[in-house]
């Protein structure tokens, strides 16, 4: 799903951004520490980039949320949230701010210098035989997961403020919710490997603690797994074992 932020100040299509041991990839829209990828909301990796595009200024907290929620209305609580994991992710504590600086009244900047390279794989990929289908129309959809197949979309529809949770059958067309509408965010969907099950995230409105869940696809009681995560989890390939931050 290719990400819908404000773009801002024209860039090199799929620009690469490193500082210290992190390099930021907008090919893959994935953050890496020392080769490594992080596993991060789709949301969180969008709010890097907004931050390290506009290097050494301050961008205000309006224009983040207008940047990474357009056309939607959304707690300013939700940024919050979004910057606090980013945080963590890239090591930044109360004590010690190396990467984002708090302006209070106004919002947040990137502080460390950054290189920016181009991707380069452009030219080496055939897109004539490639067909695009839009799924939605109107932007508010907050996260998304695929399953293995490709056959099922589990995504996180926004209205009046509030989450649901829907499955979406790409083959036949029919929807349903295993979620109803909820204040608080969901988000990191990863369906199991055998497809019968998904996890989600929850961070409730005004908290920086999210707990990790499993509901059954074809809908039922979610269960409680893990609480204080901070990014989407990996599955081992018998969907047995979780690794999570």
């Amino acid at each position: 799903m290719e990400p819908t932020v404000d773009r801002g100040a024209a860039q090199p299509l799929g620009a690469k951004y490193y500082f210290g041991e992190f390099q930021l990839d907008t090919i893959e829209w994935v953050l890496r520490q020392s080769g490594w990828i992080l596993p991060l909301a789709p949301k969180v990796v969008q709010a890097l980039e907004l931050l390290v595009r506009n290097a050494g200024r301050v961008v205000s907290r309006t224009e983040m949320v207008e940047s990474l929620w357009p056309d939607s209305f959304v707690e300013e609580s939700n940024l919050t949230v979004t910057i606090s994991m980013l945080r963590r992710a890239l090591g930044d504590n109360e004590h010690e701010t190396r990467f984002i600086e708090t302006i209070p009244k106004r919002g947040y900047r990137f502080v460390p210098p950054v290189r920016t390279s181009r991707g380069g794989r452009a030219g080496t990929v055939n897109f004539s035989s490639m067909q695009i289908i839009r799924l939605t129309h109107d932007g508010h959809v907050l996260d998304v997961g695929i399953s293995p197949d490709a056959r099922l979309l589990a995504y996180v529809p926004i209205e009046a403020g509030k989450y649901s949770l829907w499955i979406w059958d790409l083959d036949s067309g029919e929807k349903w919710e295993l979620l109803p509408s909820n204040p608080a965010l969901c988000w990191g969907l990863r369906f199991s490997h055998d497809q019968d099950s998904l996890f989600y995230i929850t961070t409730q409105p005004n908290s920086t603690i999210s707990i990790l869940h499993r509901i059954p696809v074809a809908g039922g009681q979610p269960q409680q797994l893990v609480v204080n995560v901070d990014a989407a989890i990996a599955l081992s390939r018998d969907s047995r074992r979780i690794a999570f931050v």
